[in-house]
Formats: structure tokens, C-alpha cells, sequence
């Protein structure tokens, strides 16, 4: 304790034998500790403790009541035992995320917390934390220029951890009553709010043009590595599919009658480094989904799964359907429901029916293969050379919302977009709307009428 107390008690004996003596201090709020505290030991333990006052409580008065405490040797309430600080609700919220699965969101948090909470705040009782704390701990970390994302993961785990300190003990207390919040008013969102845009709103000249697409296909068309690249060029800018999403595709996922694809999983790519091959596995978030797609890729749906499938060319489309359903059928007979519905990547079956496979492997392209070769057809192309396949999805939904409106309806909810892309509702609306935007274009269409 390198700072100078501004009281210091009576010299009283160490407990463990030795000749060396302590007294109980008192100390003024200084760097780690921005509150005024007592430090003794407490008689059972014999070891250091820091009481801090409750606000509004007299430093000197608890100075008094613990030398008194001391003096009688009362274990009671009277005496101020040790409390819960910021560091045991980190452990206790640090066990709870443990007994949810929660190692990958440690990772994610325990520098930050470890880092920039409790390095100087890691005896700050519980019940003291307030929101002053909170602002201190999200300016600091602003203030040395990390990322918003990062600022937003800190205020997330405060988040937790409040919860945390709240939830019931097994005597029935609680370490932080419901009626404070430490966080009130506290803002660490990454949002942004310039004309309402949030930091993930993605840009006009971020989004590909049909223009740009239709190039990119026509340039594909003649000079791709694969004959399928075209196809899968349509359904990534007409139909929003992640990447890894668009070569898991099977054959049975294409619902020729109804004009949709029936997105059931992804690809889980190959790390050869960590001894990992590629797999099929769940979607992103773990859901199956619809997506129709535009009549002009159907033709070539149709040969594609007539291919995959191993028919004739002169299989119709009903034909091609019964088998459609045949193999499905037996893709559900050879693998338990548990293994298609498990979050853990399989291994590829004899058969998977996937409709775009490099020839050379028998197995999806990787996501280098295909990197390669895109940026080889971008260069060839009017694709923008500073956007990579990944935008596409961003074309599927300035489309959609483009011809919803070409008959002179309302363009597409933005519900319903999310649905076709497998992102949540609120992910959508901070990616494509801009309210202060949105709002000024409104106003402009109704001034023009005057």
C-alpha cells in the first residue's frame, strides 16, 4: 500500500506468530481505488480486507465502528466482513458462462474486463458500482482507440455481469439490488448516428449492380474454370445464399415446382493445418429456409440437378422431382435425425448429390480455389474490383426491393428480406436502412408534387 493513510489505529498483534504488528487505515481515493476505504485483517481469515463506505456514509465514522469491532472481537454484523467485489462477480460470471457453453464468448471478453475493468477496479465492491464507474471504464478504453466493436463486446459483458450480481444467491441475497443499475445511461452501442446510419450500414457503392452481376455471369459463361460458376454466380446475386451456403446446395434442395432453393446447411471448410477436412454442417444461425429464385435461372437449375442426379436430358421436370424425393428419403434412412439436425460438421457420404463440385477433388471447391478464381473472372468483368463475392448478398436485396416495387406496389418488408437472407430482423435494417436518408428521399418525392 504505496499511499499515505489519513488515519492509522492502534498497533495490534499478528495472529500467526510473528512479532511484526498492524493497524487498521484509513486511505483517500486515489488511482486504483476512486473511493475513500479501511483496510484491516480480518480476525479470521487474517487477511487484508478493504471496506469501502456506503455513499454518504462517514469515512471516519466506519474508521470508528471497525477499531471498536476490533477491539471487542465480535463476529457480528457490527463488524464489516469482507464484501463482494468487482473481481468475485467477474469469477461467479465467469463460472456461469462456463456451465452454458460459453468458452468461445471468453475468449471473446476476458481481456477486455481483465483489462480495462479490473486492473483498476477489481476491489470496488459490488454494491458500490454505479454508473460514474461504467462511463469511466467505456471512456477509458474509447480513449485509447479501440475499435467500436470491441467498446460494444465491454458493455455487452457489463451487461452480464449486472444480470449476474442481481441474480439470487443460495442464502436468497442478491450482491446488487434490482432498483440500481450501473449501466443507466450508459452508452457503448458501436451504432453511430449520423443521419441515423448504423456502423454496418453498408454504402451504395458497396452494394454490385445488376449491371455488374450480369457482366460477371456473361464473363463466367465463356471463360470459367468450372461450367457451374454461372449458376452459381445467379443464385448468389439473385438469391442472397452465403457462399458457403451456395456450395452445400444438393440436389433435392432445389424445388423446381415451386421456384425455391430449401437452404438446409453450409460448408464447413477444410484447415488443413489443424488436421480438419471439409464437412457439411448447419447454417450460420442453425435455421433451414426458403428462398425463391428468379425464372431465369431455371433452365439451368434443371440440368444442373438432371446432372447431379445422374438423369437423362430428356427428364421432365416431374421426373426429376419423384427422384428428388427418393434420395432425400434415403439420405433421411441412412443418417439419424440427430446427425442432420447436430450443430458439429459430418463428413461428406459416398453421394451427397452437391450441385458444384470441383472435378479434381469430388468435392466442393475451396474457398481459395474459388477466391482465385473469381477475382480472375472480376478482373475479366465491369465487377467493381474493390468488392469481393461476399456483396453479392448485398445486390440480392436492393433487387428484391427494386422489383417488388417494378408494378408499382410497396417494395418488399424488410421482414421478409431478412427471412431470405438468414439474418435476424434488426441485422437487416442496420445493414440497408438509413433513416435520416430514407426520410430526406420521402420528402423530396412529396415537395416534387407541388
Amino acid at each position: 500500500m504505496s499511499t499515505a493513510p489519513l488515519r492509522v489505529g492502534k498497533a495490534r498483534p499478528n495472529l500467526k506468530g510473528t512479532s511484526r504488528t498492524w493497524s487498521v487505515k484509513l486511505y483517500a481515493p486515489s488511482g486504483r481505488y476512486p473511493h475513500h476505504r479501511v483496510a484491516y485483517k480480518d480476525p479470521q481469515t487474517q487477511q487484508w480486507v478493504n471496506r469501502t463506505p456506503r455513499r454518504g456514509e462517514d469515512p471516519d465514522a466506519m474508521f470508528e465502528l471497525v477499531e471498536q469491532a476490533l477491539d471487542s472481537l465480535e463476529q457480528d454484523a457490527a463488524l464489516p466482513i469482507s464484501e463482494p467485489t468487482m473481481a468475485d462477480l467477474w469469477e461467479r460470471y465467469l463460472a456461469w458462462l462456463k456451465s452454458t457453453n460459453g468458452d468461445p464468448y471468453i475468449i471473446k471478453v476476458k481481456g477486455l474486463i481483465v483489462g480495462w475493468v479490473l486492473d483498476i477496479d477489481a476491489d470496488l465492491p459490488v454494491r458500490l458500482w454505479g454508473p460514474e464507474d461504467s462511463n469511466r471504464w467505456i471512456l477509458r478504453i474509447r480513449k485509447a482507440g479501440i475499435s467500436p466493436s470491441r467498446v460494444e463486446d465491454l458493455g455487452v459483458a457489463l451487461s452480464g455481469m449486472r444480470k449476474t450480481a442481481r441474480r439470487k444467491n443460495a442464502d436468497g441475497t442478491r450482491w446488487l439490488d434490482r432498483d440500481d443499475d450501473p449501466l443507466e445511461g450508459v452508452s457503448y452501442s458501436k451504432r453511430v448516428t449520423s443521419e441515423g446510419a448504423h456502423c454496418d450500414w453498408v454504402s451504395p457503392h458497396r452494394r454490385p449492380i445488376t449491371a455488374h452481376v450480369e457482366s460477371l455471369i456473361g464473363v463466367a459463361q465463356e471463360k470459367a474454370r468450372w461450367d457451374w460458376m454461372p449458376i452459381q454466380f445467379g443464385i448468389g446475386a439473385y438469391c442472397g445464399l452465403r457462399l458457403s451456403e451456395q456450395m452445400a446446395l444438393r440436389a433435392f434442395d432445389i424445388d423446381l415446382v415451386k421456384h425455391k432453393l430449401n437452404v438446409r446447411g453450409s460448408i464447413f471448410w477444410a484447415r488443413p493445418r489443424d488436421g480438419v477436412a471439409m464437412a457439411l454442417k448447419q447454417t450460420k444461425t442453425g435455421r433451414t429456409r426458403d428462398v425463391p429464385y428468379p425464372a431465369s435461372l431455371h433452365h439451368q437449375l434443371v440440368e444442373i440437378v438432371r446432372r447431379s442426379l445422374s438423369m437423362s436430358n430428356e427428364a421432365t421436370v416431374e421426373e426429376i422431382t419423384a427422384e428428388q424425393t427418393r434420395v432425400y428419403e434415403l439420405k433421411v434412412q441412412t443418417l439419424d435425425l440427430a446427425a442432420l439436425r447436430s450443430k458439429e460438421p459430418r463428413p461428406f457420404c459416398t453421394d451427397e448429390h452437391l450441385l458444384f463440385i470441383d472435378p479434381d477433388t469430388g468435392k466442393p471447391a475451396t474457398k481459395e480455389k474459388f477466391g482465385d478464381e473469381f477475382r480472375r473472372l472480376q478482373r475479366l468483368s465491369t465487377w467493381p474490383n474493390d468488392l469481393p463475392w461476399l456483396n453479392a448478398r448485398h445486390h440480392a436485396v436492393m433487387w428484391w426491393r427494386q422489383i417488388s416495387t417494378s408494378g408499382g406496389g410497396a417494395p418488399a418488408e424488410w421482414k421478409q428480406l431478412a427471412s431470405y437472407l438468414g439474418n435476424s430482423y434488426m441485422t437487416t435494417i442496420k445493414h440497408y436502412v438509413r433513416d435520416g436518408e430514407d426520410q430526406h428521399g420521402a420528402m423530396e418525392a412529396i415537395l416534387a408534387q407541388f
